[in-house]
C-alpha cells in the first residue's frame, strides 16, 4: 500500500512537514481534489523557481527560505509590497520603535503591534492579512517575510526583504542595491524609480503615475537627471557616503559564494612562469584585493548600473579601475563606523552587531527562556491591549539606563482597542483612505522628528495623539 501523504512528507521531506507547503496542499487536496502529492511537487518547484531570482538579486549569498514567506492579498496595487517580522528572543522582541529607542519589550507588546500592522495592511488593501489563527509563528516566534498582492510576490520585492532577514536594518542600502543587482532593465528602471521615490529631493522625485507604473512592474519611462542623480548619489565617494557597493561585493566574498578563487599550483604556473621571468610572487592580502577588485567589475561596474551610469556621463570612483579595495581605501566591515555599515544587524533577530559586547550575557539569558505559546500570548496580549508598547520600553530602558537612551520627546500611542476586538471585528475588504489628511500627518509627523515611511504611518496613528502632536507642532486638524 502506497504511503500516507504525510509519512511520504516525514521520510522524504521532514524538513517540510508541517510547513506551508505542506498546509497549502492538503487543503488544496480538500477542497480542489488535487492529490496532495502532487500539490505539494508542484509548490516545491515553483518555490524552487523563485529561490533562484531572489538569489540572483542578492548576489547568491541570502538565506533564502521559502517556508518564511506568508502571501496577503491578491491582485492590485499597494504602497506596501512586503516586510519582515524579525525573530523573536525567547519571550522578548527586539525593537525599534517610532520614537528611534531600541530595546527588548515582552513578544506580547510586540505581537500586539504586529496584530495592528496585519489590520493597517487591511484597510490599506483591503485584503485579509494573517492572524493568530491563521500563522501563529509569525506572532509568537517571528522570522516570516510577508509578501503584500501580486508585487509584493515578485523576486526583487522578496529579495529587499530577504536583505533585511539577512541583517541590514536601513532601508536606503536596500533601495541602493537592488538598483546595482537588477537583472533587467525593466527591473532597473523599476529601482530607480523606487529609490528617487524615497529620496531624491522634491524637484527630482518621479511621478506617481511612474511609480504606479513600477508597482505594477511596467515598464517606467526614465528621466535623465533622475537617473543621472540616482546613480550619482550610489556610486561611492572616497567619505562621503556609505561605501554600498563595496560593503555589498565584501560581504558576498567574505560568504565565499561569489567571486573568482585561485590557488597557486606549485610545478605548474608558477614555474613555467619563474622560468620565463615573471615574477609570480603574491601574498594572501595581495590575492584578496585582487579577487575582490574582480568581483566588484563582475558585479558593480559591468551591471546595468555601471553601464547607464558610463552612458550617461555620472562621474565614476576613479579607484574602481583598481584600487577599491587597497589598503588606503577599503570599506572593510570590521573598521567602517557602525552608522555606516550596511549589515548593521544580527541575522534574523537584527538585534544591532555591538549589543551582545556592551551588553555581555543579557541576550543570551533571554535566548534561554522558552517561547510562549499561542494561548500565553493572546493572555499577556489581552492584559497589555490598552498599553503602550513604548511605555514597557521606557522602562527597560530606565531599569538598564546605562544600555540605551530614549532621543525622543513626542511618543506615538497604541491602541485603547483591545485584543478580542481586534481578532474579532469584521475584516475590511475596501480601502478607505484619507490620502490628503494622511500625507498632511506624515508631514508633521517628520518635522517632530518622527520616522515616516510612508502614509500608512500617519493613518495609523491614533487621534488622542494625532492632537497632542498637532498642538506641539502648532497645526490645526482643520488644515
Amino acid at each position: 500500500m502506497p504511503d500516507s501523504f504525510q509519512e511520504y512528507i516525514a521520510r522524504n521531506y521532514p524538513d517540510s512537514l508541517g510547513g506551508r507547503n505542506y498546509k497549502e496542499a492538503l487543503r488544496a487536496s480538500e477542497e480542489l481534489g488535487i492529490p496532495a502529492l502532487s500539490a505539494f511537487q508542484g509548490m516545491e518547484m515553483s518555490d524552487v523557481e523563485t529561490e533562484m531570482g531572489i538569489a540572483q538579486r542578492m548576489g547568491y549569498t541570502g538565506d533564502i527560505d521559502m517556508e518564511r514567506v506568508v502571501q496577503a492579498g491578491g491582485t492590485g496595487q499597494y504602497n506596501l509590497q512586503g516586510m519582515y517580522f524579525p525573530q523573536k528572543v525567547g519571550d522578548y522582541a527586539f525593537s525599534r520603535l517610532n520614537t528611534g529607542a531600541r530595546g527588548f519589550i515582552p513578544t506580547e507588546y510586540r505581537a500586539f503591534d504586529d496584530l495592528k500592522e496585519m489590520r493597517a495592511i487591511e484597510r490599506a488593501s483591503g485584503l485579509p492579512a494573517p492572524t493568530p489563527d491563521d500563522l501563529p509563528d509569525l506572532f509568537t516566534r517571528g522570522d516570516y517575510v510577508l509578501s503584500v498582492g501580486k508585487s509584493g510576490a515578485d523576486a526583487q520585492t522578496l529579495a529587499h526583504e530577504f536583505y533585511h532577514r539577512s541583517g541590514v536594518l536601513e532601508e536606503l542600502p536596500v533601495y541602493s542595491m537592488t538598483v546595482i543587482n537588477a537583472p533587467n532593465e525593466r527591473e532597473y528602471k523599476s529601482a530607480v524609480t523606487h529609490w528617487a521615490w524615497n529620496y531624491a529631493p522634491k524637484n527630482l522625485k518621479p511621478s506617481r503615475s511612474q511609480v504606479l507604473s513600477a508597482l505594477s512592474n511596467k515598464d517606467v519611462d526614465l528621466d535623465p537627471e533622475i537617473e543621472s542623480y540616482v546613480l550619482g548619489r550610489i556610486t561611492e565617494k572616497t567619505s562621503r557616503n556609505r561605501q554600498t557597493p563595496s560593503q555589498m561585493v565584501i560581504g558576498e566574498y567574505n560568504q565565499g559564494k561569489r567571486g573568482p578563487r585561485t590557488e597557486a599550483k606549485e610545478g605548474t604556473f608558477d614555474g613555467i612562469a619563474s622560468m620565463l621571468g615573471f615574477d609570480t610572487s603574491e601574498t594572501p592580502e595581495e590575492q584578496k584585493e585582487r579577487e575582490l577588485q574582480s568581483l566588484y567589475k563582475m558585479r558593480v561596474s559591468d551591471s546595468i548600473f555601471g553601464k547607464r551610469r558610463r552612458e550617461l556621463g555620472v562621474e565614476s570612483n576613479p579607484l574602481e579601475k583598481f584600487g577599491m579595495f587597497s589598503d588606503s581605501y577599503r570599506a572593510d566591515p570590521e573598521k567602517i563606523n557602525y552608522f555606516r555599515k550596511i549589515f548593521q544587524g544580527e541575522p534574523r533577530t537584527l538585534i544591532p552587531d555591538y549589543y551582545r559586547d556592551r551588553y555581555p550575557g543579557e541576550v543570551e539569558e533571554l535566548e534561554a527562556r522558552p517561547t510562549p505559546t499561542m494561548e500565553e500570548l493572546i493572555e499577556g496580549m489581552k492584559k497589555v491591549s490598552g498599553k503602550s508598547s513604548i511605555d514597557v520600553l521606557k522602562k527597560y530602558i530606565d531599569e538598564r539606563s546605562d544600555r540605551i537612551k530614549n532621543e525622543k520627546n513626542v511618543l506615538r500611542g497604541t491602541s485603547e482597542e483591545g485584543i478580542g476586538e481586534l481578532m474579532n471585528k469584521p475584516r475590511p475588504r475596501s480601502a478607505e483612505i484619507d490620502s490628503r489628511n494622511n500625507a498632511a500627518t506624515a508631514k508633521t509627523m517628520r518635522k517632530a522628528g518622527l520616522p515616516v515611511a510612508s502614509e500608512r504611518d500617519a493613518a495609523d496613528l491614533e487621534p488622542e495623539i494625532l492632537d497632542q502632536l498637532n498642538a506641539i507642532m502648532g497645526r490645526s486638524t482643520e488644515e
